[in-house]
């Protein structure tokens, strides 16, 4: 079944679309999976991270190391991070994380704060630094040929001024699929995130 007709479905259907997509594709990154799905469901009501479980260790030492452990508010960009973790940067993007000390203890309570998981666009966006993609890194040559004959051939004008289309592309070595932002913020629906840790 190609994408084409699941664009049409109802929100279930394109959201069991995501979970055999990355079933098959071994996207291995189950946060943005879930968000994805949540978002295709079209509630709009928030998502508590902490349902899947504990936040990653590997999120918690990042978001530790680049807040300093200070109370307050802090606005963190996952886009360069190092070591790189794309589950977080293809999850929450940019986000906000709040941390308050507690009383009698050194240990303090880190909550993230996203307003609104979406797909915006840049106005004025000539160098098309605004596109979509999503990496898929553990995807071989094979699987992206087969995913490739599964895409629309359509294009579709992003609001920031250019036309785009699907397409599946090596990016720094990695096959990334670039999904049109018209079509991204026409099957789902906006909803915030929010989820704690201590430590």
């Amino acid at each position: 079944m190609g994408l084409t007709v699941v664009m049409h479905m109802p929100g279930v259907g394109r959201a069991a679309l995501v979970q055999i997509l990355s079933k098959h594709f071994d996207v291995k990154q189950p946060y943005s999976t879930a968000l994805m799905k949540y978002y295709i469901q079209g509630s709009g009501e928030a998502f508590d991270l902490n349902k899947m479980g504990p936040i990653p260790n590997e999120w918690q030492g990042w978001i530790a190391k680049q807040t300093g452990g200070k109370v307050g508010k802090h606005s963190l960009n996952p886009y360069n991070a190092k070591p790189f973790i794309p589950d977080l940067k293809n999850s929450l993007g940019h986000f906000d994380v709040v941390i308050t000390a507690n009383q009698g203890s050194s240990v303090k309570t880190y909550k993230i704060q996203k307003d609104s998981y979406k797909f915006g666009f840049k106005p004025h966006d000539t160098h098309h630094t605004g596109q979509h993609g999503f990496e898929l890194p553990f995807m071989s040559d094979s699987e992206a040929k087969n995913l490739e004959g599964l895409l629309p051939t359509g294009k579709y004008k992003n609001p920031g001024g250019f036309r785009e289309k699907f397409e599946l592309k090596k990016v720094n070595g990695k096959w990334t699929l670039y999904i049109p932002q018209q079509v991204l913020a026409s099957i789902g629906k906006p909803f915030p995130v929010y989820g704690e840790f201590k430590r």
